[in-house]
């Protein structure tokens, strides 16, 4: 028996504990060495710009292999070779290497002789906060292996190194796809059959209708490694682990884009006592030569093992000027004969590398098998129009399969592209239109079948995306199974260090499960799947998601309000999660209710109030899809606006240069202006505007009267600014005189009193004010403050004694701005500038 297989026994006897959550500092794990220890030993290599990592095994044993968590947050993990960050992974609970698989050294006539398989385990996940991020890693004794996708679609990958060199032994080596550029040509239009199936154009029956309507699907492949592999890593345990690592990151794209799990059933392994039976290579050939010996080969002496296809990694081999890294017969599927399901990776090895080109590898692997599955490149015409044009078929670096004839023009590409010819590196991912294509060869391969393990494949919500669902709403939780009789399903809100129950023992074959989502708020959601029987099977979201809870708050009215009949209010409110919205009122404060507006997209609107009155009004606002969730007012009032001006009063005489009191008397008005006039209310110009806006409940504004404004007919007009056609004025019917800035009383007072000080200024809480008395007898003073509207606020009475007075004012309950701080004794008063300030 595999030893892997111990691994997944263990962990089944653990249980449902293994999958409790747990947080590692990866700075335990792995650490990244200072640049100038290892500048030289990268020099003259495509790896100038690599990074090496200080790894302890011992601690990564435990880590990955106790069987402690089937989760794993790891802080300070890096994710480039310029950032640490924190990623979210679940153990893979389907690797491509199981119990199942058969592992041989295999020598050139076929002979083979089973070996035992070393402990793998592997993970898969996202960076925190990039949903759309992917990480994958695996792990066993011959150290680790990582792939790491950003969102902004760079990407950064981690392999152990592989040279003889004293200073990394044991150490791993972190790259970036900038490091190590390489153009390469997989040769799909050199082999013998290129043309075969290629008159069919591509049109609907390849536009899959969702992955969800895809029956899981698993295909075992045989992947062989040649001599050029094993010069490379000189150990079945690596060589192994590095298969595991490239067709495990393989797997994650064919999963979760296919909906087919790829299982090696036979893996054979040749060495140098057990060289391989391939001549193309060692004779002056590339893989062009290597591919049809290779399926003649197996083709001839392995017809009855039973494969989907069959797949050698060997060494690319240079060809036409371009790094020939992969061949593959094309939409071969099941087909043994030695046209048939045969396929070829050239690994790096030829580079001069301390480490292995992981990313070119799985990459590479991936888009041979989608020829195999039946794919052609998406620069080819069989798209009509190309997927991409970053090749093209004339000039220099022609490509014989590319459609355009214009000059190449670079495009994100894809797996099945040529786009790094251009210096993109590639995204990891089929196209829709290919991934339909690619699963229509699987659809249609009679070797794909229902998996032979129990399995559970999590597609909704599958996490890795941009996902937001909104708490009190219903979702379908969608996976496809094999071989399993009943599932539980759970969420966790904290990236699963804590899990909760939505159904337990439902049939697997319902394959959904509807979740009303809780009232909750959660940036680190997680849905599981598992089997009732047996937890260790199951699925997670591949990345965590949010669950945003639905707020929705009306902030005006709020209740209180005094409202004009037929004004115009505009009704406003905030909201999380909610698309559309209702707006009604009631004339009691309950039943019955009348609509105002519906379905709104806006978060405000302008309401013309009925013309009635009212004391008892009130106003919500509703989710249009969810009538529970609704934000109501307080009671307010709507009536017949009144307004009347009290002062100044009609013959007074005022002085300029002075403040003075406006007052007013009002009701069902929220805010007016107020205007002068210098001819007895002939006019009131613009100039002459005392105030645009004031409140009008507060009936009393402080008028500082200009220098300038002297007149014998003066008049003050107040009006209200409610949103109507026909706003309320009060204006006086006889003049008042603005008389020169000069008086008896406030000579005296100026002469009795004076402001010394006033300090500090600006101030943030606490002035000390300073104040001569020289009146030879105690005097009680009023202190205000006068902002920018004019508004007055008293800050304390003060007796002042003859003399010297020093007087304290807290005003931290002032907002900042400038005002004028007044001292007044009856109508005279003394003033100066004061400046909040915090």
């Amino acid at each position: 028996m595999n030893r892997i297989f111990t691994t997944l026994v263990a962990l089944m006897v653990l249980g449902i504990s293994a999958y409790a959550g747990v947080t590692i500092d990866a700075k335990k794990l792995v650490t990244i060495e200072p640049a100038k220890k290892t500048a030289t030993l990268f020099a003259n290599t495509e790896l100038a710009n690599a990074k090496v990592l200080t790894f302890d095994n011992s601690f990564a044993k435990s880590a990955f292999s106790g069987g402690n968590s089937n989760t794993i947050t790891f802080t300070n993990f890096p994710i480039s070779k310029t950032e640490l960050g924190t990623v979210n992974v679940t153990r893979v609970n389907r690797p491509v290497i199981d119990g199942s698989t058969k592992i041989y050294s295999t020598g050139p006539n076929g002979t083979r002789k089973e070996i035992k398989c070393p402990d793998l385990v592997a993970y898969k996940g996202t960076i925190a906060g990039q949903p759309n991020s992917t990480v994958f890693m695996s792990y066993s004794d011959a150290g680790m292996y990582s792939a790491i996708y950003k969102e902004d679609g760079s990407s950064s990958h981690i392999a152990p190194n592989i040279s003889n060199e004293t200073a990394l032994q044991g150490k791993l080596i972190l790259t970036s796809t900038d490091d190590k550029p390489v153009k390469f040509d997989c040769m799909l239009d050199h082999v013998d059959d290129f043309n075969r199936y290629t008159g069919v154009n591509f049109n609907a029956q390849y536009k899959r209708v969702s992955l969800q309507a895809d029956a899981l699907k698993e295909l075992s492949i045989i992947i062989e490694t040649d001599r050029y592999v094993w010069n490379a890593f000189k150990s079945q345990d690596k060589i192994i682990a590095y298969v595991f690592s490239v067709m495990g990151m393989v797997n994650t794209v064919y999963e979760k884009e296919i909906n087919c799990i790829i299982n090696i059933s036979d893996f054979n392994i040749h060495d140098n006592d057990n060289p391989d039976p391939y001549t193309a290579l060692s004779s002056g050939g590339t893989l062009r030569e290597l591919l049809p010996e290779f399926a003649k080969f197996w083709s001839n002496n392995f017809s009855s093992l039973n494969r989907s296809f069959a797949f050698l990694m060997s060494g690319p081999v240079n060809g036409s000027g371009l790094l020939v890294v992969g061949i593959a017969y094309r939409n071969t599927l099941c087909d043994k004969t030695d046209k048939g399901g045969y396929g070829i990776t050239g690994l790096r090895m030829n580079a001069k590398l301390p480490t292995i080109n992981y990313h070119n590898d799985y990459v590479t692997t991936a888009h041979e098998m989608g020829h195999i599955f039946g794919s052609l490149h998406t620069h080819d015409c069989f798209w009509s129009p190309p997927l991409d044009t970053c090749v093209s078929k004339v000039g220099a670096s022609a490509i014989g399969d590319a459609c355009t004839s214009l000059s190449p023009r670079k495009n994100p590409g894809s797996i099945m592209s040529y786009c790094d010819l251009v210096g993109v590196s590639p995204r990891y991912t089929f196209l829709p239109p290919v991934a339909g294509v690619v699963r229509d060869g699987l659809d249609k391969a009679p070797c794909a079948k229902e998996p032979t393990q129990p399995v559970i494949g999590l597609f909704n919500p599958y996490g890795g995306f941009d996902l937001t669902i909104t708490s009190g709403t219903s979702i379908d939780i969608g996976w496809t199974s094999a071989r399993v009789s009943k599932v539980n399903v759970e969420y966790s809100t904290d990236a699963g260090s804590s899990w909760n129950s939505i159904a337990t023992e439902v049939a697997a074959t319902a394959g959904k499960q509807v979740w009303t989502v809780p009232i909750i708020s959660s940036t680190k959601a997680l849905v599981r799947v598992y089997d009732s029987s047996n937890p260790i099977v199951g699925d997670t979201s591949l990345g965590t998601f949010t669950i945003a809870a639905t707020t929705l708050n009306l902030t005006y009215p709020l209740g209180g309000e005094r409202l004009g009949r037929k004004d115009r209010e505009v009704l406003s409110w905030n909201s999380t999660q909610v698309q559309k919205y209702n707006l009604q009122y009631s004339l009691t404060g309950a039943e019955p209710w009348t609509n105002i507006a519906t379905n709104l997209t806006t978060t405000t609107y302008t309401w013309t109030l009925p013309d009635v009155e009212a004391a008892n009004v009130k106003v919500r606002v509703i989710d249009a899809s969810n009538s529970s969730l609704v934000s109501e007012s307080g009671t307010f009032a709507i009536g017949t606006p009144t307004l009347k001006l009290l002062e100044p009063t009609q013959g007074q005489t005022l002085y300029a240069d002075k403040i003075y009191e406006i007052k007013w008397e009002s009701d069902f008005i929220k805010n007016i202006k107020i205007n002068l006039s210098l001819n007895s209310g002939a006019t009131y110009p613009i100039n002459n505007i005392i105030t645009s806006s004031v409140d009008a409940t507060s009936k009393l504004y402080y008028w500082k009267i200009p220098a300038s404004k002297q007149s014998k007919t003066a008049r003050i007009k107040i009006t209200s600014l409610s949103n109507n056609d026909t706003p309320l004025s009060s204006e006086q019917t006889m003049d008042f005189e603005i008389a020169a800035p000069t008086s008896v009383v406030q000579k005296e007072f100026e002469k009795s009193f004076s402001i010394s000080a006033l300090s500090p200024n600006p101030v943030s809480e606490v002035f000390t004010l300073n104040v001569n008395n020289n009146s030879n007898q105690p005097q009680t003073l009023e202190i205000g403050l006068v902002d920018n509207s004019g508004k007055y606020v008293m800050i304390g009475e003060k007796l002042s004694m003859n003399g010297l007075n020093t007087f304290e004012f807290n005003i931290h309950d002032f907002v900042q701005g400038a005002y004028t701080l007044i001292i007044k004794k009856g109508s005279a008063s003394l003033s100066t500038p004061l400046n909040i300030l915090r």
